[in-house]
């Protein structure tokens, strides 16, 4: 992975990612291999919208390198071991041409 020295400075959390690989024969989601992230956990408020279109209230979000498939369906596991469901998702390049990702989370 590759980053900014500004962007990166700011990376002082790590999350586990967990590409969504489908369901399995009792219908639970099934996940691929945990992949670790440099990111930054961001506790703010904020409006949101999901995949439905509804707005919907986001407390915190994680920022993170570009990971260009993921979906809500995915599965993050935060520093303190949670895996709140993802709300939304945002993907975009910052001045000097980096990419990001940026989840939203409950």
């Amino acid at each position: 992975m590759t980053f900014s020295s500004t962007f990166g400075d700011m990376l002082k959390d790590e999350v586990t990612v967990q590409e969504y690989s489908g369901r399995d024969a009792y219908g639970s989601p099934s996940y691929g291999s945990p992949v670790t992230y440099k990111c930054r956990v961001v506790y703010k408020n904020r409006l949101v919208r999901n995949t439905e279109g509804s707005l919907i209230s986001s407390s915190f979000q994680v920022w993170m390198d570009w990971i260009d498939n993921i979906t809500e369906e995915w599965l993050i596991t935060l520093p303190g071991g949670e895996t709140p469901p993802i709300l939304s998702i945002e993907r975009f390049k910052d001045e000097v041409g980096e990419s990001h990702t940026k989840v939203f989370f409950q």
